[in-house]
This record gives structure tokens, C-alpha cells and sequence, in this order.
């Protein structure tokens, strides 16, 4: 019961964010250009949520200027945590949202979590058509103790070449990838 309240909880915010500005950008195939990867993560103890939102900034891509905002993950230890990305482009008007793009073909996308961090693990919560992940959704697992590290998120685009689970990180072309430092307090 608490996966299920949990995931309506992500699921609505993802809805209320999204309807904001959802439009896809440009035409099936074409890069996409992604200046925010935004992180919402929920906790869940004796019935009650929190909510945390973490994001990566970079109006104007990959190189140029520095991001704009840069969030450390501060997570508590021994905890489970509900968690949705959502990858939206801000440098269009109104900001268009990603996400649902990423999901309509999933058989190219694929997240990827790398942690340093011992004890920390994360679990796909979502597939794509063929039952492989994607990575949009996910759980997080801390360790029991207070640790920092960091988390590598990376999107990789997969055309023609994604692999059955749990994928392979060398193949196609990368999308996104952030390295956000983690404190487990």
C-alpha cells in the first residue's frame, strides 16, 4: 500500500509539473536539447511523505556557461525512496517536457545509476515494451549508515542497440550525464 500511495503521489506531481509545458519537442528521432534533469523523491515512514526535489541546471548545454543550479542529493540513511526524473528543455518557450518523449520510445532510452557509495542501491521501477527499463522511475535503497559519495545519472540513447536487462551502459550515444554528490545523513 505504501508503494502504491507512494508512486500516485510521483505520478501526480510529474502530472501537475508536466502540464505546465507539454509539448514535444521536434520531430521523431531528432536530438533533443535537455538543460534540466530534475529529481523528485519521495519518502515514506508510518504513512507519512516527504518530498525532496533535487535538480542539474544548465540552460545553455553542455558547455558555455556553468550550470545554474547544481543540487547535492541529501538523503537519510536506511531509508527507501520512491523516486521519478523528469528531463526537461528550458531554452524552448513554453519549457517543454521530455519525459513523456523518453517513455513513448523506451526501447532507445535507458537511465543509469552509478554510486560510489557502499550500500546504496537503485532498483528500475518502470520498462519499456519489451519489459526492459528505462530508469525514468526507480526505487532507492540508503545504507543504514551516514555516508557521501556520488550518484552518476546517465541517459543513453539506444537506437538499434539497447540491450535486455539490465542494458548495457557502453552502447549508443549518451543524452545526459550528471554526477550529483550524495550525503546519507
Amino acid at each position: 500500500m505504501k508503494n502504491f500511495s507512494s508512486t500516485l503521489i510521483i505520478f501526480s506531481i510529474l502530472s501537475i509539473l508536466s502540464s505546465c509545458g507539454k509539448i514535444l519537442g521536434g520531430k521523431k528521432g531528432e536530438q533533443e536539447n535537455i538543460t534540466t534533469l530534475r529529481i523528485i523523491a519521495v519518502e515514506t515512514t508510518a504513512g507519512v511523505s516527504t518530498i525532496d526535489t533535487f535538480e542539474f541546471s544548465d540552460p545553455d548545454g553542455p558547455g558555455g556557461n556553468n550550470p545554474t543550479r547544481f543540487d547535492t542529493l541529501h538523503l537519510q540513511a536506511g531509508k527507501k525512496y520512491t523516486v521519478a526524473l523528469q528531463v526537461l528543455d528550458y531554452s524552448k518557450n513554453p519549457v517543454v517536457d521530455l519525459s513523456p518523449e523518453i517513455v513513448e520510445e523506451g526501447e532507445e532510452h535507458q537511465f543509469f545509476y552509478l554510486s560510489n557509495i557502499l550500500g546504496f542501491n537503485v532498483t528500475y521501477s518502470d520498462q519499456d515494451s519489451k519489459g526492459n527499463p528505462i530508469g525514468l522511475n526507480t526505487e532507492w535503497n540508503t545504507p543504514n549508515v551516514g555516508n557521501n559519495g556520488n550518484l552518476q545519472v546517465i541517459l543513453k540513447h539506444q537506437p538499434r542497440s539497447k540491450a535486455t536487462a539490465p542494458g548495457n551502459i557502453n552502447a549508443g550515444e549518451t543524452d545526459v550525464d550528471v554526477t550529483f554528490p550524495v550525503i546519507i545523513q
